[in-house]
Protein backbone atom coordinates (compact mmCIF):
# COMPACT_ATOMS: atom_id res chain seq x y z
CA UNK A 1 0.00 0.00 0.00
CA UNK A 2 1.36 3.39 -0.88
CA UNK A 3 1.18 6.50 1.29
CA UNK A 4 -1.94 7.80 -0.46
CA UNK A 5 -3.78 4.53 0.17
CA UNK A 6 -2.79 4.55 3.84
CA UNK A 7 -3.98 8.13 4.25
CA UNK A 8 -7.27 7.31 2.56
CA UNK A 9 -7.80 4.32 4.85
CA UNK A 10 -6.94 6.37 7.94
CA UNK A 11 -9.34 9.07 6.79
CA UNK A 12 -12.15 6.51 6.49
CA UNK A 13 -11.48 5.30 10.05
CA UNK A 14 -11.28 8.86 11.36
CA UNK A 15 -14.69 9.78 9.92
CA UNK A 16 -16.16 6.47 11.07
CA UNK A 17 -14.99 7.19 14.65
CA UNK A 18 -16.29 10.78 14.49
CA UNK A 19 -19.72 9.62 13.33
CA UNK A 20 -19.86 7.00 16.09
CA UNK A 21 -18.86 9.56 18.71
CA UNK A 22 -21.60 11.89 17.44
CA UNK A 23 -24.16 9.10 17.84
CA UNK A 24 -22.83 8.29 21.29
CA UNK A 25 -23.05 11.95 22.32
CA UNK A 26 -26.67 12.11 21.17
CA UNK A 27 -27.59 8.99 23.12
CA UNK A 28 -25.53 10.02 26.14
CA UNK A 29 -27.75 13.04 26.70
CA UNK A 30 -30.60 10.68 27.59
CA UNK A 31 -28.51 8.79 30.12
CA UNK A 32 -29.38 11.50 32.64
CA UNK A 33 -32.97 10.22 32.70
CA UNK A 34 -31.88 6.71 33.56
CA UNK A 35 -29.23 7.92 36.01
CA UNK A 36 -31.69 10.06 37.96
CA UNK A 37 -34.30 7.31 38.07
CA UNK A 38 -31.75 4.86 39.48
CA UNK A 39 -30.60 7.49 41.98
CA UNK A 40 -34.16 7.91 43.26
CA UNK A 41 -34.57 4.15 43.57
CA UNK A 42 -31.23 3.83 45.40
CA UNK A 43 -32.07 6.60 47.86
CA UNK A 44 -35.72 5.63 48.15
CA UNK A 45 -35.55 4.35 51.73
CA UNK A 46 -34.30 7.73 52.97
CA UNK A 47 -36.53 9.73 50.64
CA UNK A 48 -39.63 7.76 51.67
CA UNK A 49 -38.90 8.69 55.26
CA UNK A 50 -39.03 12.41 54.42
CA UNK A 51 -41.96 12.23 52.00
CA UNK A 52 -44.12 9.75 53.94
CA UNK A 53 -44.73 7.71 50.78
CA UNK A 54 -45.17 4.02 51.57
CA UNK A 55 -43.79 2.51 48.33
CA UNK A 56 -40.74 3.12 46.15
CA UNK A 57 -42.74 3.08 42.93
CA UNK A 58 -44.88 5.95 44.24
CA UNK A 59 -41.75 7.96 44.96
CA UNK A 60 -40.34 7.24 41.50
CA UNK A 61 -43.68 8.11 39.91
CA UNK A 62 -43.72 11.48 41.69
CA UNK A 63 -40.04 12.48 41.85
CA UNK A 64 -38.83 11.55 38.37
CA UNK A 65 -41.44 13.52 36.34
CA UNK A 66 -41.13 16.46 38.74
CA UNK A 67 -37.36 16.52 38.33
CA UNK A 68 -37.60 16.24 34.56
CA UNK A 69 -40.09 19.08 34.50
CA UNK A 70 -37.64 21.14 36.56
CA UNK A 71 -34.80 20.33 34.15
CA UNK A 72 -37.02 21.23 31.20
CA UNK A 73 -37.97 24.54 32.82
CA UNK A 74 -34.29 25.32 33.44
CA UNK A 75 -33.60 24.51 29.77
CA UNK A 76 -36.43 26.84 28.76
CA UNK A 77 -34.87 29.58 30.91
CA UNK A 78 -31.44 28.99 29.30
CA UNK A 79 -33.01 29.02 25.85
CA UNK A 80 -35.35 32.00 26.12
CA UNK A 81 -33.73 34.27 28.70
CA UNK A 82 -30.02 33.53 28.66
CA UNK A 83 -29.94 32.49 24.99
CA UNK A 84 -27.36 29.87 25.84
CA UNK A 85 -27.34 28.25 22.39
CA UNK A 86 -26.47 31.47 20.63
CA UNK A 87 -23.79 32.39 23.18
CA UNK A 88 -22.27 28.91 22.89
CA UNK A 89 -22.08 29.14 19.10
CA UNK A 90 -20.60 32.65 19.21
CA UNK A 91 -17.88 31.47 21.59
CA UNK A 92 -17.19 28.37 19.47
CA UNK A 93 -16.90 30.54 16.35
CA UNK A 94 -14.42 32.84 18.11
CA UNK A 95 -12.17 29.83 18.71
CA UNK A 96 -12.47 28.47 15.16
CA UNK A 97 -9.66 29.72 12.86
CA UNK A 98 -11.41 28.38 9.76
CA UNK A 99 -14.53 30.30 10.72
CA UNK A 100 -12.55 33.55 10.64
CA UNK A 101 -11.28 32.71 7.16
CA UNK A 102 -14.79 31.91 5.95
CA UNK A 103 -16.17 35.12 7.42
CA UNK A 104 -13.43 37.15 5.70
CA UNK A 105 -14.19 35.42 2.38
CA UNK A 106 -17.92 36.10 2.83
CA UNK A 107 -17.24 39.78 3.46
CA UNK A 108 -15.14 39.98 0.27
CA UNK A 109 -17.93 38.33 -1.71
CA UNK A 110 -20.53 40.70 -0.27
CA UNK A 111 -18.34 43.71 -1.15
CA UNK A 112 -18.06 42.50 -4.73
CA UNK A 113 -21.82 41.96 -4.91
CA UNK A 114 -22.47 45.44 -3.56
CA UNK A 115 -20.24 46.92 -6.30
CA UNK A 116 -22.27 45.15 -9.00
Amino acid sequence: MDERGIRKELSKWKWFLFSQKYRFDLGYQFLAFLNFTLLVITASDKLRYYTNLPRTWMLVLAAVPAAFLGVWMFGLFLDRVVRYGQAYNIEANKRNPIGEEQLAALRRIEEKLDRL
